[in-house]
């Protein structure tokens, strides 16, 4: 115990006669009580007041879901800001964590509920990072147009004057027609304030002051052809149109 540790040398213990000596009292439990009280509310949290019970709460390492409930408007917001650089920022992949996306809702949607999937869980509540990201020929291609699609769609909206994606693509006559003010913003993930477990980040917002705000949704699948008939474009009901009981019309 500290307190049999004989801290004096023998020089000290020599000047020591005794006669200025003060007799420290001994704490008693209400006397320990309120110290412990008035340690935990310096706002320090001093880590000894983990060793006692009524005090350990804070020290307890919160759970992964602690995030994934009261979320006020500027969270939603912030959280937004800090991730629209999507899959090359760390957020994104930690903001995804636990919560039903864009990606996994039209699994969510029709598995069950008595035996839910297994893979569906484990790709819910352990998404891909950073680091390791996936890298399907799907999933590349995806990534590698992406941006033909963004500037195709800039293009027919008036915003570049350049075209220069590498293959034609059908836009619809909505989109063509004049715009008043128009301008796309980037978008980052998208938490739901009144059910903070979803979130989704679309690819950007486009805003013009005829038609208000809208969300833009790029998909560029490996397997389609648009020479391809309609029955077998997959994800396609019409050339413009999706399928509803595809997983992209879930997501968008």
């Amino acid at each position: 115990m500290v307190i049999n540790i004989d801290f004096y040398g023998d020089k000290a213990k020599k000047r020591d006669t005794g006669t200025n000596c003060r007799v420290i009292p001994m704490a008693n439990e209400e006397n320990k009580q309120q110290f412990l009280e008035m340690l935990s509310a310096s706002g320090e949290l001093p880590v000894g007041l983990s060793t006692f019970k009524a005090f350990a709460d804070p020290f307890k390492p919160k759970p992964w879901y602690q995030h994934l409930s009261d979320c006020s408007d500027d969270q939603v917001q912030a959280i937004e800001e800090e991730t629209k650089d999507q899959a090359e920022c760390s957020s994104w992949h930690q903001q995804r964590v636990g919560r039903v996306t864009g990606t996994s809702a039209h699994r969510v949607i029709h598995t069950s509920l008595e035996k839910p999937s297994k893979s569906l869980l484990r790709d819910i509540v352990q998404k891909e990072s950073r680091k390791n990201p996936l890298k399907t020929p799907g999933i590349l291609w995806g990534r590698e147009h992406e941006k033909d699609a963004i500037e195709t769609y800039k293009y027919a909206l008036g915003l570049t004057t350049a075209y220069t994606a590498p293959t034609l693509i059908n836009i619809s006559s909505d989109i063509y027609k004049p715009h008043t003010s128009i301008s796309i913003q980037r978008a980052g993930f998208r938490v739901s304030r009144e059910k903070p477990y979803i979130g989704v980040s679309c690819d950007a917002y486009v805003h013009c002051v005829c038609c208000g705000k809208g969300v833009v949704e790029v998909k560029c699948p490996l397997k389609w052809n648009s020479d391809l008939p309609a029955d077998k474009r997959g994800h396609l009901d019409t050339l413009l149109s999706l399928r509803t009981n595809h997983s992209y019309y879930t997501q968008v």
